[in-house]
């Protein structure tokens, strides 16, 4: 969504606005749910006809309601975003983790006693001229 929509951009959220109440309908209507399914187009029209009537009455509604839409899109995504790196780590850098301990690995080599330092000495190598520039 954008931050300052165009007219043609606020028709294009109405019409979304007026199809969004017809996927629960079909979820409803598949289930065998024919009276939920109707209550619920029902209802959600009802609401955009209330929107419609006061939009044209107030010329700025258009725009509040979709910056409306906009923060709680945004507010609803930063959830969701949240949600899915928490699975992420779950299910994959956590059991990766269990794993490496359970295979006592040290990739890192931490767990050396008989060294002073972590430091690992360089290779030496004599010095070429040749590949300087």
């Amino acid at each position: 969504m954008k931050e300052n929509p165009t007219e043609k951009d606020l028709k294009q959220f109405k019409l979304i606005l007026l199809l969004f109440p017809i996927l629960p309908a079909i979820i409803l209507c598949v289930k065998h749910h024919y009276v939920a399914a109707g209550i619920v187009i029902g209802v959600f029209w009802c609401i955009l006809l209330i929107t419609l009537i006061v939009s044209l009455v107030f010329k700025k509604f258009d725009r509040v309601m979709y910056k409306l839409c906009r923060l709680f899109l945004n507010f609803l995504g930063t959830i969701i975003a949240g949600i899915a790196l928490i699975f992420t780590w779950v299910l994959t850098i956590f059991p990766t983790g269990l794993l490496a301990r359970a295979l006592k690995r040290d990739r890192l080599s931490l767990k050396k006693q008989d060294t002073a330092s972590y430091w690992k000495p360089a290779k030496k190598s004599e010095p070429t001229y040749e590949n300087q520039y």
